[in-house]
């Protein structure tokens, strides 16, 4: 993991999965960010230790979906956009 940035709330980090720019707390993706993946998906919203968390919208070439995640996983309400 590469740090790009060092403002205290903001940062960049580059990884094996993509870039993330957001908060960062601990060297960890957490509180309110967005996420390039390397495939070409991109996720923007709350995190927590690392995982999408809170809400958030997962964009990917198969759709769209609005919603909770917990623990990096879509979890209770959301809408997907096909």
């Amino acid at each position: 993991m590469e740090i790009l940035s060092t403002d205290s709330r903001y940062q960049v980090i580059e990884d094996e999965s993509g870039v993330y720019k957001g908060d960062v707390l601990n060297k960890e993706r957490d509180g309110i960010g967005m996420m390039y993946y390397i495939g070409g998906d991109i996720y923007g919203g709350q995190w927590q230790k690392n995982n999408s968390h809170g809400i958030g919208m997962r964009i990917t070439n198969s759709g769209r979906y609005y919603g909770n995640f917990t623990a990096g996983f879509k979890n209770g309400y959301g809408i997907y956009y096909y």
